[in-house]
């Protein structure tokens, strides 16, 4: 589904990502895990094409997509939900999502399916269909940006802290969505810090420090605590 080898990503002189590889088999659930500030948004923004960046290769089901534009690579079949959420807050619920499925050409469904599809995942979604995006609690507005996503069908979901600044329980309803999403057969990479809720939803993980790539594995494999603060710290820590 995704393959990059060698992304570095850069603001101006200073590279925020140095030379990682990252692949995905369709249908594959990974989270990136790391601290505040190891990279792990860059190389986000570096995939999706909205940041500064270069790499050695990059292909997206099995195509070459190194020379695609951000716009080009969401046309490709790549959506994200952003660190923050984003959702635009003078625009309803209903709006917010019909502003999405507008900028995706090519999808295959009607926007009412879509929309559907979406309220069925997230039914406070449907009670607030007529209702304002800026007075959504955080939790609706995250499950907003995850519905905006999806309304564009989407074969890879990239996820940018989803847990950030909700409650416990809301963040358990968000994973076990993407659960069921990956479950169905969506492509999903996630980067987030809350790695005990991560680990419980996702096939595989990588860990970010510094810029760059430096442990992967299994749930099973990064569940010691020690040597996932290892890893996500320095050894150090």
């Amino acid at each position: 589904m995704l393959d990059v080898t060698n992304l570095r990503v850069r603001y101006g002189p200073v590279e925020a990502v140095h030379g990682v590889d990252l692949h995905l088999e369709s249908g594959e659930f990974v989270a990136v895990l790391g601290a505040n500030g190891a990279g792990k948004t860059s190389m986000m923004r570096g995939i999706l094409g909205i940041a500064d960046h270069s790499l050695d290769s990059y292909q997206l089901a099995g195509h070459e997509a190194s020379r695609l534009s951000s716009h080009a690579r969401i046309e490709a079949g790549i959506s994200l939900v952003p660190e923050g959420r984003e959702v635009f807050p003078t625009l309803t619920v209903r709006d917010n999502m019909r502003a999405a499925w507008d900028a995706k050409r090519g999808t295959t469904r009607s926007f009412a399916d879509a929309l559907a599809s979406v309220t069925e995942l997230f039914p406070r979604l449907s009670e607030r269909i007529g209702q304002l995006a800026g007075t959504l609690s955080g939790g609706e507005q995250q499950m907003l940006a995850i519905g905006r996503a999806l309304v564009q069908e989407p074969t890879l979901l990239l996820l940018d802290e989803p847990s950030l600044g909700l409650a416990p329980i809301i963040i358990d309803s968000v994973m076990e969505v993407l659960a069921e999403l990956n479950r169905d057969g969506m492509t999903i990479l996630m980067v987030e810090q809350d790695t005990e809720r991560a680990l419980e939803v996702v096939s595989r993980a990588v860990v970010i420090r510094n810029g760059r790539k430096v442990a992967s594995g299994t749930p099973a494999e990064l569940t010691d605590p020690e040597t996932l603060h290892a890893a996500i710290f320095g050894k150090e820590q």
